[in-house]
């Protein structure tokens, strides 16, 4: 964006629209009648702007009333006051640093976020808006599947969400015929990859002979996926296919998504790889960061989920750790510009929450606030299940309030074992929900969807497709699913 927006004016990607009206700036989805994702400011003030000042900050300045009000918007001209600011840190625009002190601009992406950049680039400040996985560009989260059919062909369909968070009957698009594809040699992770606010679908393939590669299938306007390419690729010995835990998030906030590979290494180390996208929606070769000590971290206890827990415009890394009793902890690996991950740090511990087993993590904005929170699903001993929401801190610091019961269900109802769930903003309302398709004794299947209240609780299920025969559920990979 450039230096102000003015009153009435609006900057549109992709049906996303940033817009400045009466002093409040705005993120309006292009789903349905352009519900409101983000909003920022105070009503009333026709003469308002949206500026980026010289410090780096996005504000939003009102000529001042009185003298009492001044508190000048540095980029006017006019004596204002500021009526809302993403008050960048200190750290970021203070005198140590210099060359990030002065400048900045803010983008609009394609996927729905406003974020907020430094004059090196890197991403300081985000509205938290962005649409995971749309697969059609309408604004609307939506489900991919890959099925592994019996006579040994394969193929994507798409599951394409409606205004309620519904779903339609899955649609094919990319399909092969015997033999091409091995669907257990296969780890499935989605993402903008290319950054045209459309989600595709990447999977590592790993050979019988060791060799590892990395392919994306970009999605087309109509929700369907085009033939796969190649972007990177190892001989046998360099990589373990079976060693590798991928999660999609943009890691270096260009609004692109990434990949990153927690790899447990046979002598106990444990160390996170981050394959950052190009505009091509390929892979660069990738780079290393945080390593764990030789004991104390294994991937088998680790339940991960992606998402910005800090609101700085970089996605991040949560594991909810398993420590053989009743104790489990969240640890925070918050990313760094380059999309590299820091130390982890805990960020909310339980001696007493129960079975670390029984528990499902997934990680989106389930209140809209702009932060990325958790919502677990414990499968009772009793055969009553339940979610509960860790809502991520107002501090911004990547840490999480302790869980609240956020939806329950009487026993016999759902058996999570049974279930294959990804986290999504179905409905376009700009907060995630949950999406799961349950499998049932009879061989029949049906989708589900808990949309989102602005509490962070979730709403009773809502039901949708249910084949009647031609699917089986053992066949089906829920592509961004996590455990």
């Amino acid at each position: 964006m450039g230096t102000t927006l003015a009153n009435g004016q609006s900057l549109t990607s992709r049906g996303t629209k940033l817009t400045m009206a009466d002093g409040v700036l705005s993120i309006t989805s292009g789903a349905g009648a352009g519900k409101v994702l983000w909003k920022a400011g105070t009503s009333g003030h026709p003469n308002a702007k949206a500026v980026m000042e010289p410090s780096g900050n996005l504000a939003i300045c009102a000529v001042a009333d009185t003298a009492a009000d001044l508190d000048a918007c540095t980029a006017d001209t006019t004596k204002t006051k500021r009526l809302w600011s993403t008050a960048v840190p200190a750290t970021t625009a203070g005198p140590n640093n210099a060359a990030a002190s002065f400048g900045g601009y803010a983008l609009l992406h394609n996927r729905g976020s406003l974020v907020l950049y430094n004059v090196k680039g890197q991403s300081l400040w985000s509205s938290g808006t962005a649409i995971r996985h749309d697969y059609n560009g309408d604004g609307r989260s939506d489900l991919a599947t890959w099925y592994d059919y019996a006579d040994g062909g394969d193929a994507l369909h798409t599951m394409l969400a409606g205004p309620t968070g519904a779903f339609g009957e899955p649609a094919k698009s990319f399909s092969v015929g015997p033999d091409k594809y091995w669907a257990d040699h296969m780890k499935f992770t989605t993402g903008d990859f290319n950054g045209d606010g459309r989600g595709d679908v990447a999977a590592f393939y790993g050979y019988d002979d060791g060799r590892v590669n990395l392919s994306t299938w970009l999605s087309k306007a109509d929700g369907g996926f085009n033939t796969p390419t190649t972007s990177w690729s190892v001989p046998a010995g360099e990589w373990s296919f079976g060693r590798m835990t991928p999660r999609s998030g943009d890691f270096d906030g260009d609004g692109r998504d990434d990949i990153a590979v927690w790899y447990d290494y046979a002598d106990g180390r444990d160390r996170l790889w981050t394959f950052t996208a190009n505009q091509q929606g390929g892979f660069n070769d990738p780079f290393a960061s945080w390593t764990g000590p030789e004991t104390g971290w294994t991937a088998s206890k680790s339940k991960l989920v992606i998402g910005d827990f800090d609101a700085d415009g970089r996605d991040d890394m949560a594991a909810l750790y398993d420590y053989g009793d009743t104790t489990v902890k969240l640890w925070t690996l918050l990313t760094e510009p380059n999309g590299g991950f820091q130390e982890p740090f805990q960020s909310w511990t339980d001696t007493t929450w129960g079975d670390w087993a029984r528990t499902g993590v997934h990680a989106g904005d389930f209140n809209g606030d702009g932060r990325d929170d958790v919502a677990a699903w414990y499968d009772y001993a009793d055969g009553h299940d339940g979610l509960h929401t860790f809502t991520s801190l107002s501090t911004k610091d990547g840490s999480f309030q302790k869980p609240t019961a956020a939806w329950s269900t009487e026993a016999g109802r759902f058996w999570y074992p049974s279930m294959k769930m990804a986290a999504g903003d179905y409905n376009g309302d700009g907060r995630d929900d949950l999406a799961a398709v349950h499998d049932y004794t009879d061989g029949s299947m049906k989708m589900w969807t808990w949309t989102a209240k602005t509490d962070g609780t979730f709403n009773s299920p809502l039901g949708s497709w249910n084949p009647a025969t031609g699917w089986n559920y053992d066949r089906l990979t829920l592509i961004g699913q996590h455990h």
